[in-house]
């Protein structure tokens, strides 16, 4: 039986109620739907070695420990239709 081919590329998607992040093996991103009218000024993104936490217009979208460590210099956040966290 052949992986699916998300697994054979590396590509791990997982829906959630506040959007949805994938990971590759060597990147994670989130995907946060927010509402329209959204300004980059809204948004609270703390990304830290081992922790990461969201809020957007003063409410918190998602905070917890992260499974390993990470590069917290390297984090970017893009804001669009939807918010981008990489």
């Amino acid at each position: 039986m052949s992986a699916p081919f998300e697994e054979r590329s590396g590509v791990v998607p997982c829906g959630t109620p506040w959007g949805r992040w994938y990971q590759t093996l060597e990147e994670v991103f989130i995907e946060v739907q927010v509402p329209p009218g959204t300004r980059a000024k809204d948004v609270r993104c703390s990304l830290q070695s081992r922790r990461v936490a969201l809020s957007v217009g003063g409410r918190d979208v998602l905070q917890g420990n992260l499974f390993d460590s990470t590069i917290a210099d390297e984090g970017t956040w893009t804001l669009g239709n939807n918010l981008y966290l990489r």
